[in-house]
């Protein structure tokens, strides 16, 4: 496996996060991260965004996992709300489904599709990023489906920039498309991993960024034993992460027999990596980390948030316990 970008995926990187700086460049009047509107979705449609590993036959981009993890790690680095996860896997059921008109609308911006979990033990779906919503992306242990967006209560959110919804859940609800959940579910993993690796990525060059400007003692705060090893541990997580996460997509582009294995494992790695620094990040910049003016927790937050989405990471856990290792009996 080459883990190396050739010169069109770097291309494609620099081109998603300049996009990402322009449209999405920071907070709204309360200082949380703004919600893509439905002109900028459309923008992301155009540039391939939704449809970027659909087939060219089915009229994507033909991409690999590879480069469809560049796009959600730098989603992850400018810490991106929006629909984004959702809708791109919902192209994928739409066309597992041989329904190629709705996946052209999906990967057109014309219908975007949020993320709906079921509530254990009670009737109700929880919504995430819904409101510009068309369909959502309902996926359990065998199936996966696109559903009407159901009316929906807004909620009090954590993640102040996550539009979170309840809804009642219908005993047997008709599916607009319906694929098995199986690659629907690798591939999520490993886009939740790699936006989690790019939140590790961001909050540990924060923290870099602050200890070398704020000075104690007439010297830098990155200077001191302590701050370095700090500093130092951030960098080893973002590397465990982004290796395992490369690793898992290109696995699942290899159509290795081990994928699952590793995309479970990138999800639960890049989710410690991302939580450990985006608290550090808090620690590092001091009594300013833990204020609202500071942007430190929105990180926090929408890593708590994404330990939630497609299945809870305790989950992730468990059936990482339970998946059979490629190496055999060995």
């Amino acid at each position: 496996m080459d883990f190396e970008l050739d010169d069109e995926q770097r291309a494609f990187t620099q081109t998603a996060s300049d996009f990402l700086r322009k449209h999405l460049p920071g907070r709204g009047p309360d200082r949380v991260p703004m919600q893509p509107d439905r002109a900028v979705l459309a923008a992301c449609a155009q540039l391939g965004w939704f449809g970027l590993g659909v087939p060219d036959a089915a009229g994507g981009a033909g991409a690999s996992p590879v480069e469809e993890a560049l796009l959600f790690r730098e989603l992850g680095r400018a810490l991106t709300p929006g629909p984004f996860l959702p809708t791109l896997l919902g192209a994928r059921v739409a066309v597992a489904a041989d329904d190629l008109e709705l996946a052209g609308r999906i990967m057109d911006g014309a219908v975007i599709v949020a993320l709906a979990q079921p509530v254990p033990h009670r009737p109700e779906l929880r919504l995430f990023d819904f409101e510009n919503a068309d369909l959502v992306l309902l996926v359990e242990h065998t199936s996966a489906l696109l559903l009407e967006r159901p009316p929906a209560r807004r909620l009090v959110c954590l993640d102040e920039s996550t539009q979170l919804g309840s809804a009642v859940r219908v005993a047997n609800p008709a599916a607009v498309a319906a694929s098995s959940s199986e690659a629907i579910m690798d591939l999520g993993m490993v886009l939740l991993a790699a936006t989690l690796t790019g939140i590790a990525e961001a909050t540990r060059d924060s923290a870099v960024a602050y200890l070398s400007i704020r000075e104690q003692f007439g010297r830098p705060l990155g200077s001191f034993q302590a701050l370095k090893h700090r500093a130092a541990d951030m960098a080893t997580e973002v590397e465990a992460a982004l290796s395992l996460t490369t690793y898992a997509a290109l696995s699942l582009a290899e159509g290795h027999p081990g994928a699952r294995l590793y995309c479970l494992s990138a999800r639960a790695l890049a989710h410690r990596a991302a939580l450990a620094n985006a608290r550090a990040n808090i620690q590092l910049h001091g009594a300013i980390g833990t204020t609202f003016e500071h942007d430190a927790h929105f990180a926090v937050k929408r890593v708590h948030i994404l330990g939630e989405q497609l299945e809870p990471v305790k989950v992730t856990l468990r059936r990482l316990v339970d998946e059979p290792s490629p190496l055999g009996d060995h």
